[in-house]
């Protein structure tokens, strides 16, 4: 895989189990990381103050859902990329993509809880192709 050193990714999910394993994830991809968010408004100021590279979005959280926290990123001018996952059936995740591909935000595609590390492996590789 290739060195992840200098990217900065963040998880963005309400569930904290599912944070600690996603975090975990990135741990074994050697793949450094901001303290995840668990509501749209913190991860707002990460993308503000911080830039982050690549954001892991889940589309069903309290308060602010996936789908808005997308607009919101388009209205901070967010610069960087996104992975979205999601318990929600196969349809919902396409149509997710396609609105943030709509919004100019280039997406590498979608996983299903219960995330899977070689599918997360997979698609933070594609990523990490495109910034080459």
């Amino acid at each position: 895989m290739t060195n992840n050193s200098a990217i900065k990714i963040l998880v963005l999910d309400d569930d904290p189990f599912t944070l600690k394993l996603l975090a975990r994830m990135l741990e074994n991809l050697d793949t450094p990381q901001f303290p995840p968010a668990t509501t749209g408004a913190p991860a707002l100021a990460l993308v503000d103050n911080a830039q982050p590279d690549l954001i892991l979005l889940d589309l069903n959280m309290p308060e602010m859902d996936g789908v808005e926290f997308v607009r919101y990123l388009v209205e901070h001018r967010y610069t960087g990329s996104l992975i979205l996952f999601s318990g929600e059936d196969e349809q919902m995740l396409l149509a997710a993509e396609k609105l943030v591909r709509a919004h100019k935000i280039p997406v590498f595609g979608h996983l299903r809880k219960p995330v899977k590390p070689e599918g997360l492996a997979a698609l933070i590789e594609k990523w990490t192709r495109h910034l080459k």
